[in-house]
C-alpha cells in the first residue's frame, strides 16, 4: 500500500514522541520496520522532500542500443542498401568497433518501418510505411528461430526423427544416437 507523504510525515511523528520502543509503535501501526526506516532515513537527509512517492521505473537499462548507436545503424542500411541484416551487423562491427547482433540489427530497422522478407533481401529494399501484416512471417525470423534447432557434440547428436511405426501418423520423435 502507497501512503502519501503527510501520512508517512505523521507515521514519523508518531514513531519519535510515542513513549513506546520504535518497534512495538510499528507493529500497532502495522507497518513493517523496513519501510519506515527507509522513509525515515530519507526525511533526515532531504526533509519532507523526502517522503514523496518516487518513480519505480528504473533510469537506465543496462543493456539498450544507444540511440546514436541506433541512428548509425539505419544510416548505414540506407547507404548499403543490398546488404542483409546479417551483413550489416557484420559490417558494422568492424566499421564502427561497436558489436551489435544481427537479430538487434533487424529489430532497431523493424522499429523505423523497413522490414526484410529474407536474410537476403536488404531490409531497405521495402519501403517505410508497408503494413507488417501485408508481408507474413519472414525467413530471417525463421531462420533465426530455427538455427539452434540440433545439437552436435562429440558424443552425440539428436535428430529429430519419423519413428517407423508412427510414419502413417507422422508423429515426430526425438532420437539420439552416438556419433562414430
Amino acid at each position: 500500500m502507497r501512503y502519501p507523504a503527510s501520512e508517512k510525515l505523521e507515521v514519523i511523528r508518531l514513531v519519535e514522541g510515542s513513549h513506546l520502543s520504535a518497534r512495538k509503535t510499528l507493529a500497532k501501526l502495522g507497518i513493517p520496520r523496513t519501510t519506515f526506516y527507509r522513509w525515515y532515513d530519507r526525511y533526515l537527509t532531504r526533509g519532507e522532500a523526502g517522503l514523496t512517492d518516487q518513480s519505480p521505473k528504473p533510469k537506465h537499462v543496462w543493456n539498450r542500443i544507444p540511440d546514436d548507436i541506433r541512428r548509425k545503424v539505419v544510416n548505414l542500411a540506407l547507404k548499403e542498401t543490398e546488404l542483409s541484416p546479417r551483413e550489416l551487423a557484420v559490417t558494422f562491427t568492424d566499421t564502427k568497433k561497436y558489436f551489435i547482433s544481427e537479430a538487434s540489427v533487424y529489430r532497431v530497422l523493424k522499429a523505423h518501418g523497413y522490414r526484410a522478407n529474407s536474410p537476403d533481401v536488404s531490409p531497405t529494399q521495402i519501403a517505410p510505411g508497408t503494413p507488417i501484416e501485408g508481408l507474413g512471417a519472414s525467413s530471417f525470423e525463421n531462420e533465426i528461430s530455427g538455427r539452434c534447432r540440433i545439437r552436435r557434440s562429440k558424443k552425440s547428436v539428436a535428430a529429430l526423427t519419423t519413428h517407423p511405426k508412427d510414419a502413417s501418423v507422422g508423429k515426430p520423435r526425438l532420437r539420439s544416437f552416438v556419433k562414430r
